[in-house]
């Protein structure tokens, strides 16, 4: 039984750092045309013209007193994105 447990958890470590050392996937913006700095630029633009919006200001609001701010946190991050893609943003895939 003492072997079993020792094969148990060998077999648990090695699964756990299998995956944790395992390439990992993460996106970045990127524009045709535009660099880093210009990113920058068009995500505060985009993000202060979510700002303006009444409305997710408030759902906002209504989350953070709640202590639920997810679906409008959410919600602001698709509107910045979109604002992003309308810019001619992107995400694609970086593998590292």
């Amino acid at each position: 039984m003492k072997n079993f447990a020792i094969v148990v958890v060998a077999v648990c470590l090695f699964l756990t750092v299998g995956c944790a050392s395992g390439p990992r996937t993460r996106y970045q913006w990127v524009h045709p045309d535009k660099n880093s700095t210009q990113y920058t630029r068009d995500y505060n633009e985009c993000n202060e013209a979510v700002s303006k919006n009444v409305n997710l200001r408030l759902k906002s609001a209504l989350g953070w007193a709640k202590g639920n701010t997810s679906a409008a946190d959410n919600e602001w991050r698709q509107r910045i994105n979109s604002c992003l893609e309308d810019k001619g943003w992107h995400l694609e895939e970086i593998q590292e």
